[in-house]
């Protein structure tokens, strides 16, 4: 349930997921000193990053050290997971969604959106969010993970 004041011009929704399997969606409007737990989302594996892909859809990376790893999106207002993306083979520590490029078709939106994920198995891979696909996957062994895609579009 949402709070009952009027407007959320100066509210947020952040993403918690420590230690557990559970990623708690949290509103919260810091000049009013308020938060308010919102809902749960139920993961397969421990939570390693996450980012917001829309309203509607979060991507979690899930897994640990020298173990697959997976990217799932989950449905905010379902709470369920509406897709895996599988490829990396230990743990995932970077996410990075953009929007590049128009399609040409009736049937979907003139913007494709695109998801970067790295990982400490040394890949960078480039998903194409419409239909899960991977699109490009390249190595840098000897590059740290967290220094692999913290550029700015």
């Amino acid at each position: 349930m949402l709070p009952s004041f009027g407007n959320f011009i100066d509210t947020t929704l952040i993403a918690v997921g420590l230690k557990t399997n559970v990623i708690e969606l949290i509103v919260v409007a810091p000049t009013r000193n308020y938060y308010q737990r919102v809902k749960a989302l139920q993961t397969s594996h421990k939570p390693t990053c996450l980012i917001q892909l829309s309203a509607r859809h979060l991507a979690v990376a899930v897994g640990s050290l020298q173990e697959a790893s997976n990217i799932e999106i989950h449905d905010i207002s379902t709470k369920k997971v509406v897709s895996v993306l599988k490829a990396h083979t230990d743990m995932i520590d970077s996410l990075l969604m953009f929007q590049y490029g128009r399609v040409q078709s009736r049937n979907l939106s003139p913007w494709t959106q695109w998801l970067l994920s790295a990982g400490r198995d040394g890949k960078i891979i480039l998903w194409k969010l419409i239909d899960g696909m991977q699109v490009n996957r390249c190595a840098f062994p000897d590059i740290p993970t967290y220094e692999k895609i913290s550029v700015q579009f």
